[in-house]
């Protein structure tokens, strides 16, 4: 997955991040598989290996600089969800997330991709 966060420059001692979840990125019951820090232009590369089928959700916020999700006020979330089918590799590619002002929140933990069943 790639593609853009459109925001204001990144606050100083901020990231762009972007996370990948099954069905949903957000909320506490969220599955999410990856997080990925975007440049400070709001471009971001994201990838996920999951079982063809997959239905994915993609969000993006803005977060203190470390190595896990913290709380943020401004995120985003992909007005679709991104279908993992086909044979081989599956691109997104020119997905945007518009970033707003929202209650505090903060993402959950990444977990291991599931098996297939």
């Amino acid at each position: 997955m790639t593609g853009r966060i459109a925001d204001v420059p990144v606050p100083a001692g901020n990231n762009y991040v972007v996370y990948v979840g099954i069905k949903t990125c957000m909320g506490p019951d969220a599955y999410l598989l990856t997080r990925a820090i975007a440049n400070p232009t709001g471009d971001f590369f994201a990838e996920v290996f999951v079982a063809c089928g997959t239905q994915l959700a993609l969000c993006g916020a803005v977060e203190k600089l470390g190595i896990k999700s913290v709380p943020t006020k401004r995120y985003a979330v992909l007005g679709r969800t991104l279908l993992a089918e086909g044979v081989g590799e599956i691109e997104y590619k020119n997905l945007r997330l518009d970033l707003q002002d929202g209650p505090e929140i903060t993402f959950p933990a990444l977990k291991p991709v599931p098996s297939p069943q």
